[in-house]
């Protein structure tokens, strides 16, 4: 029987037709003018470190981005003003009403305006369970009205992914474990320290489906994410066990009777997340570093690592200082990228 290890939000989009004030969007294309022209525009805003990109998204000229949200900014009062993504690892990291409440700070200080009614635009909303490999009896037995598009493992017969559907609605059913250890991620800071195979259900919903299920405000979406959970899981895609006669009528398998049978309990949350994710993004960061240093190390036949940095800085000097760009306005760039519990921990021990 599988075991369930944790469930939740993983991502929210939500988005307001607050307006914006015209002096102030205004501004805010100037920087992005700015950025295109390589100078980085960056703004400190309730705590967290924007970065004002080079380029819109979609249907919105302005895009501003942190490691905690993105938001898109629009002046047409065709559609909403603010376009949000709450991040996975901020949700987790303070949970999702108080990522929320921050956002909405940020977007209030960028639109000169008051926040007005939070629309629930999109959700992800997830549970993990342990003790489960997805193999050709979980594709075969996945009945639904939308298309099935399964992803194989490379050199196995296993299956690293099984996606039911498209926008408004999906579900996937993924190798949780293998995504966590190739990508860096945090998952398993939930687990309670389960080191086998895991399964992620996953089900997605666009503002049409979630309006079907009774959620359109942030509010909705914060109290009642359980009911987009039964839709997806019964209604929507059923996991079954192939026999006789018409596959609606095929018998539930146990671990989709599991899936349906979830209650959501607390929020998993942990202010560790973003170190976390930074430890490991710093692993990535050093083996990919090294190796490439040993690789050039070899070239000029240099085998200490002092000595090899020290003639990679003499032979291409211009790689560190440049008329356009120094190094340290390269490291600048990342690091306003970092998330804001991290650059405050920083500020603190520098302070000390």
């Amino acid at each position: 029987m599988i075991k369930p290890l944790a469930a939740g939000i993983d991502t929210l989009y939500w988005s307001t037709m607050n307006g914006i004030d015209s002096d102030r969007f205004m501004w805010l294309e100037r920087l992005r003018e700015k950025a295109k022209r390589g100078e980085p525009q960056v703004l400190d805003l309730n705590g967290h470190v924007l970065s004002v990109e080079p380029h819109g998204s979609g249907h919105y000229p302005v895009l501003v981005t942190c490691a905690e949200f993105s938001v898109q900014l629009t002046a047409s009062a065709q559609i909403p003003t603010a376009y949000v993504q709450l991040r996975s690892a901020f949700l987790h990291e303070v949970g999702p009403r108080a990522a929320f409440t921050s956002s909405a700070v940020v977007v209030r200080a960028l639109c000169g305006r008051q926040v007005g009614p939070a629309q629930a635009s999109r959700l992800d909303i997830y549970a993990d369970f342990g003790g489960w490999v997805l193999t050709d009896a979980d594709r075969r037995g996945l009945v639904a009205r939308a298309k099935l598009h399964p992803v194989l493992r490379t050199g196995s017969d296993e299956y690293e992914t099984l996606r039911v559907g498209t926008s408004p609605m999906v579900v996937r059913l993924y190798r949780k474990d293998i995504e966590t250890r190739s990508r860096a991620g945090f998952a398993d800071a939930f687990w309670g320290g389960y080191a086998g195979p895991v399964v992620r259900v996953e089900a997605q919903a666009s503002s049409v489906k979630l309006r079907e299920v009774g959620i359109s405000s942030v509010d909705d979406a914060l109290e009642s994410f359980g009911t987009l959970w039964q839709r997806a899981t019964g209604a929507f895609c059923v996991l079954r066990v192939p026999g006789d006669g018409t596959p609606e009528s095929w018998p539930v398998r146990e671990e989709w009777r599991a899936v349906q049978a979830l209650a959501f309990g607390p929020f998993p949350q942990a202010e560790r997340v973003p170190v976390l994710k930074l430890e490991r993004e710093e692993l990535r960061v050093a083996r990919v570093l090294l190796g490439s240093l040993a690789s050039w190390a070899a070239i000029h036949g240099l085998f200490d690592p002092a000595g090899a940095l020290t003639r990679l800085r003499e032979r291409y000097p211009e790689l560190v200082t440049r008329r356009d760009r120094t190094f340290a306005e390269a490291v600048l760039r990342h690091h306003v990228r970092l998330p804001r519990s991290i650059r405050q921990a920083q500020a603190k021990s520098w302070g000390a």
